[in-house]
């Protein structure tokens, strides 16, 4: 089963998807899956300034959403690439440290 249609199984009502950009694969396989089964979710792709386009960005997603940049409502954030350990996100999630 693809990323995106378990995120919509678990997540039916989902507003934005934030999606990490490295080399192009996992937003373009996400997107199309959305565009066929939910053309009303926006997608916003995330790329940390410190990043080259090739670059994992895994935190990014994070980061954007938690600045306002996705909007409002249902908002999934994916996180992905090599960038970010789970205790470090567990930080920046609970607030304890800044991204």
């Amino acid at each position: 089963m693809s990323a995106a249609r378990a995120l919509i199984e678990d997540q039916p009502n989902i507003d934005a998807v934030v999606v990490p950009f490295g080399g192009g694969g996992l937003v373009c396989g996400i997107g199309s899956v959305m565009r066929r089964l939910k053309p009303a979710v926006r997608m916003i792709v995330v790329e940390s300034e410190a990043a080259q386009p090739a670059a994992a960005a895994g935190a990014a997603s994070v980061a954007a959403a938690m600045a306002g940049l996705a909007g409002t409502g249902n908002i999934v954030c994916i996180v992905s690439g090599g960038n970010i350990d789970a205790p470090k996100l567990g930080a920046i999630l609970n607030g304890q440290s800044a991204f």
